[in-house]
């Protein structure tokens, strides 16, 4: 069973079930929306009935199964009717919308599997082909004379279409079958939120950043001994797996993947990007950050001046803690005006930057370097591409044009009607 997309953020791994058996004859994902509704899909496999007992046939291997550990000697299908109602019951019984998609291997109107999933007194489930339509479903397998696979639902869920495609529209034997149901009965939402994707911070090509995320993790993975608790129960000897051995390490599985987003928040800072990077302006935005820290000091906040004096030294600022409040502020409005400088005209400092860096590298020969500035400038130029894009076709930024002021030579003039700013802007437009 898989599931894409949108849908998959409501899904609720924890409360997977599969058969108890280890069998394999159903198995099910549940999906937790909003209000408590809770939608559960369910996927089951009725086998075929054989009676040679040397066969390697599921049903015969179900029958072994059930002889050897429960020394039952019930037919495997009877056995799988009767399990699989008594766990739809359960799930229905805890307020769960159902929807079964199941091979029967049986005539799904008349046989007393589907009899006992349409039942009134029980589950009270609908074939919703038979239900939208009137009409029974043809042979679903492509040798066969009668429907043996079908999608029962939950009368709470509202099903606007439903079709069962010709044999051959999908791998397998099987004719395919396509369901659609609402949101709002499903997850209890008339339309998915919208999940913002968080930026990742660890990416390979940057491999400075690789690094770092494997020293930290090797790091934590170390100090907290999980490699050896990993290898505790094999150490052991255990031939099987008890449950609290699956248990320690479903835990352990999660304390490492915190440790992986914890190396990954540590491994790289992402910067707003607002300011192209260049030597020139680096230095303006660290200097700013200094003065910010200084006025924060004289606040009375605190912080360790050693750090401060040391990134101040390295920013060329002489004699830190003596400049009084006035100053730190002059200066402060100083580097601001300087950004805000290096925000307009920093793309060409990136570039001339970008360059240099370029030269040296082919002037000493070290091609991975130069491999490695060559996709940087690259991304840059797609990134200011993209930027322009954006700025044309986004959302708008500002109101219309009310009025334009027109150059006539010796005294300026203004328009404000309609078609004297649309002719005007035309013609400035045209001319250059």
């Amino acid at each position: 069973m898989l599931a894409i997309d949108e849908i998959t953020q409501f899904h609720r791994a924890s409360n997977s079930n599969h058969d108890p058996t280890g069998l394999g004859r159903w198995v099910s994902m549940p999906f937790a929306g909003k209000n408590g509704r809770t939608t559960r899909a369910v996927m089951a496999y009725n086998p075929c009935c054989n009676n040679r007992l040397d066969t390697g046939t599921i049903y015969q291997q179900h029958r072994r199964y059930f002889v050897k550990h429960r020394q039952d000697t019930t037919c495997p299908r009877t056995r799988f009717r009767e399990d699989l109602i008594q766990q739809l019951k359960t799930w229905r019984d805890s307020g769960e919308s159902l929807i079964l998609c199941m091979d029967a291997n049986k005539h799904i109107y008349s046989g007393q599997l589907g009899g006992n999933l349409t039942n009134p007194d029980g589950l009270d489930l609908e074939e919703p082909m038979l239900a939208l339509t009137g009409a029974q479903i043809g042979p679903t397998h492509f040798r066969g004379s009668k429907p043996i696979d079908a999608i029962w639902v939950s009368k709470d869920l509202h099903i606007t279409n439903v079709a069962v495609l010709p044999v051959g529209y999908r791998v397998g034997d099987h004719r395919l079958f396509v369901l659609d149901v609402t949101n709002q009965t499903f997850i209890g939402a008339k339309n998915l939120p919208i999940q913002r994707l968080q930026h990742r911070r660890l990416t390979t090509r940057n491999l400075h950043t690789v690094a770092r995320y494997n020293d930290t993790l090797t790091t934590l993975l170390t100090s907290h001994q999980c490699l050896e608790c990993i290898h505790r129960p094999h150490l052991r000897g255990l031939q099987q797996v008890d449950t609290s051995v699956v248990s320690s390490l479903d835990s352990l599985d999660d304390e490492v993947s915190d440790y992986m987003r914890h190396a990954e928040r540590q491994c790289r800072k992402i910067k707003n990007g607002i300011i192209p990077f260049s030597p020139e302006a680096a230095i303006w935005v660290r200097r700013g950050q200094i003065y910010a820290r200084l006025l924060s000091q004289n606040r009375g906040n605190g912080g360790n001046q050693s750090n401060l004096l040391c990134a101040a030294w390295r920013c060329d600022i002489a004699n830190p803690f003596q400049l009084s409040t006035p100053e730190i502020h002059q200066r402060l409005a100083l580097c601001k005006e300087q950004q805000q400088y290096y925000r307009l005209h920093g793309p060409q400092y990136q570039s001339s930057h970008s360059t240099t860096r370029l030269e040296i590298a082919r002037d000493k020969g070290n091609t991975e370097a130069l491999q490695r500035i060559q996709e940087i400038v690259a991304r840059e130029r797609q990134g200011r591409r993209f930027a322009a894009i954006r700025r044309v076709t986004g959302r708008a930024r500002g109101r219309s044009v009310a009025s334009v002021q027109l150059d006539t030579g010796t005294i300026p003039v203004k328009v404000t009607t309609e078609e004297e700013v649309t002719a005007s802007i035309i013609s400035e437009v045209h001319n250059k």
